[in-house]
């Protein structure tokens, strides 16, 4: 029930209420909030600069108290480290037998929120695996065989393991130095080697991220997506000429 007016100049705002209310009431309860994901950490300084009641000038009364030194509070602001998000992108590509690896999350929206943050490590998943170590997960111009055959490695730079249970392949990225924000995940892509792929669906999740930003002051650096952010591949079957071996 309290009117208010704001002027803006600079990084000073002025705000003027006006109103009714039972003395120290808005004052009492006036308080800074900051929605930012990020905020800037620097001092807010907040001042009272005057206050009228409703008693009037009558009588050389006076109803205005210009306070000189302002009441001022200072407020110290901290930030806490944000979890990294992803906002998926086209969520169904296809691959075509003996072509180059399809990227599975190429326009998907990458986000450390914070300036200056870096993916630390990258979980994710592959169902419908059925070609063994045909089925690759490639991370720029490199791949992981994704039947677990070779369970741990480095690829593109990275550290990898890999575990296959019942045609599903849980893929750990780690130590993602060298890659900026958003970079590695655009990177990803799906290949199948066999020269008669089962033309099955396969499915790519991104299950959690992991940023640098820490987790002091009550800060989160590791993000579970539910639901997980998902790819559906097509795998389509070329066919190949007969060959006759004499």
């Amino acid at each position: 029930g309290v009117d208010y007016r704001l002027e803006l100049i600079g990084d000073r705002a002025t705000v003027t209420l006006s109103g009714s209310w039972s003395a120290g009431t808005v004052v009492q309860t006036l308080g800074y909030s900051n929605t930012s994901l990020s905020p800037t950490e620097s001092d807010r300084t907040v001042s009272l600069i005057s206050l009228t009641d409703s008693g009037g000038v009558e009588n050389s009364g006076q109803d205005s108290q210009l306070f000189d030194p302002e009441i001022t509070s200072l407020i110290h602001v901290t930030t806490n480290n944000t979890p990294p998000s992803v906002t998926q992108g086209v969520t169904a590509v296809e691959y075509v037998e003996a072509e180059p690896a399809t990227l599975l999350f190429s326009n998907a929206q990458v986000d450390t929120i914070e300036d200056g943050q870096q993916l630390i490590e990258l979980v994710l998943t592959v169902s419908g695996i059925a070609d063994g170590a045909s089925e690759q997960l490639w991370v720029g111009s490199d791949f992981i065989v994704l039947d677990g055959s070779t369970p741990s490695g480095t690829v593109a730079g990275q550290s990898y393991t890999v575990e296959e249970h019942d045609g599903t392949a849980i893929v750990t990225l780690s130590n993602l130095a060298g890659w900026n924000e958003g970079e590695i995940i655009h990177a990803l892509g799906y290949k199948n080697t066999s020269s008669a792929p089962t033309e099955t669906d396969r499915t790519v999740s991104i299950v959690s991220l992991t940023d640098s930003g820490g987790i002091e002051d009550g800060g989160e650096n590791f993000q579970i997506f539910n639901p997980k952010v998902t790819t559906t591949v097509s795998v389509v079957n070329v066919n190949a000429a007969p060959v006759l071996t004499l």
